[in-house]
């Protein structure tokens, strides 16, 4: 007789066997976690920022959810959001000669997050396989599987 296989286990689940106080809304996920694509009502299909740039009933809004994140990863939005001064735009002539190889590109991603006050979330992620800094790195804290679930 073949051996059952183990069931997968889910972080989720983890996260909720480890706090058991954490109330489970319906879908099983924590409500602060969710992320929902955008999604077209009359077709189903998922939109991304371009599909969202192409329609005007869609445009205004995205534009400024994109132009919010772009404020706060570089200098802000004039009065209305503060930037981290994580970026600074240059013009390619003023990428030192030595690193224009190192130029990477982005990725715009969009999402509607429903227990956010500005619900519609845009976020630019940039290319990992190509970036290459020469400075000193953070490292990120090695995060091992939980195993006690």
């Amino acid at each position: 007789m073949p051996t059952p296989k183990a069931q997968p286990v889910h972080t989720v689940n983890c996260i909720y066997a480890m706090f058991p106080g954490l109330k489970k809304p319906e879908t099983g996920i924590p409500s602060m976690h969710m992320a929902n694509a955008v999604i077209d009502p009359e077709t189903g299909k998922t939109l991304e920022y371009r599909h969202l740039m192409e329609r005007a009933e869609y445009k205004t809004k995205w534009t400024k959810s994109f132009a919010n994140e772009l404020g706060r990863l570089a200098q802000g939005v004039g009065d209305r959001l503060k930037g981290t001064n994580t970026m600074f735009f240059i013009r390619h002539d003023q990428v030192p000669l030595d690193r224009r190889k190192d130029v990477t590109y982005g990725r715009i991603v969009v999402d509607i997050r429903p227990q956010k006050a500005k619900k519609e979330r845009t976020r630019l992620t940039v290319g990992g396989d190509r970036i290459n800094y020469p400075g000193e790195q953070a490292q990120r804290p090695q995060i091992s599987p939980l195993q006690s679930c």
